[in-house]
């Protein structure tokens, strides 16, 4: 098993369970988990974070960054494999030890771990500038849905919407979101065709933030919504669309895994027959 770790379950003893259960089950770890824990009081957070880890280092699988894997191609060969950064996953033993040697006082892997919590903050404090722009996107998702079909997700499972005319409405919502996102990206410089727009990593990224949005309109939440909340919900997106490749995700977030379970019965009945 590989499931992608959200921050908040990185101190988790359930991710010691999880661990230590069988030398098979792998904790995947992408970019913005390890942003989370640079970012704020950098040291003590890093200290705490690679605690239960560093207990199981070659159990831990590290991905390529979020900006690289918006590039790659959406062809289903290998590419679970093509998404992880094999050196830093080979290096994550020493890593560990590097963290410690920082804890136990060393000045130079201190140093180091602060200007990575510098340029993380940095990272994140221009997420948090795109995510003001999103306003406008419940302005459009509240003029698409009526009241009554607003009511039928906001109090309906996803899953049960027995409304052909609210499913249709909803995925081709996914679809047109895609487009934009993916005409916007700088790393989305190719044409992708039909059968592998599901695999790209923009197309589930869309899937799973439409979502979200969806949720905040029917729940009547629309341009009230904190830029810092969006931040937040973003950086959950990027977990949710990370574990559609891999064997599910280990969280303490309910809206989290909702989003995941909706986004992943789309993915296999509506958009693709498989999932990688």
């Amino acid at each position: 098993m590989k499931k992608v770790v959200d921050t908040n379950f990185r101190q988790s003893p359930k991710l010691t369970e999880y661990l230590a259960k069988s030398p098979q089950n792998f904790a995947v770890l992408t970019d913005y988990s390890a942003m989370e824990v640079y970012k704020g009081n950098t040291l003590p957070s890093i200290y705490r974070s690679v605690e239960i880890l560093s207990q199981f280092p070659r159990q831990v699988v590290i991905l390529r960054g979020t900006t690289v894997v918006c590039g790659l191609r959406g062809r289903k060969a290998d590419l679970r494999r093509r998404l992880v950064d094999e050196k830093q996953t080979r290096g994550f033993s020493e890593y560990c030890r590097h963290v410690k040697q920082a804890e136990a006082g060393n000045l130079a892997f201190q140093k180091a771990i602060l200007k990575l919590g510098r340029e993380a903050t940095s990272h994140l404090d221009r997420v948090y500038q795109d995510a003001t722009e999103f306003s406008s996107i419940f302005s459009d998702l509240s003029t698409i849905y009526s009241p009554a079909e607003l009511k039928v997700i906001r109090t309906t499972n996803l899953l049960e919407i027995g409304d052909r005319a609210i499913i249709t409405k909803i995925i081709k919502g996914i679809y047109d979101w895609f487009v934009a996102l993916f005409r916007l990206h700088p790393n989305a410089t190719f044409k992708p065709t039909r059968a592998e727009v599901p695999y790209l990593f923009v197309f589930r990224t869309a899937l799973c933030s439409y979502l979200l949005f969806l949720r905040w309109v029917a729940g009547g939440s629309q341009v009230d919504v904190k830029p810092g909340r969006i931040l937040n919900d973003l950086v959950d997106i990027n977990f949710v669309s990370f574990a559609l490749y891999f064997d599910g995700i280990l969280s303490e977030d309910k809206k989290l895994l909702d989003i995941y379970r909706d986004s992943r019965w789309l993915l296999q009945r509506v958009f693709s027959k498989t999932l990688v």
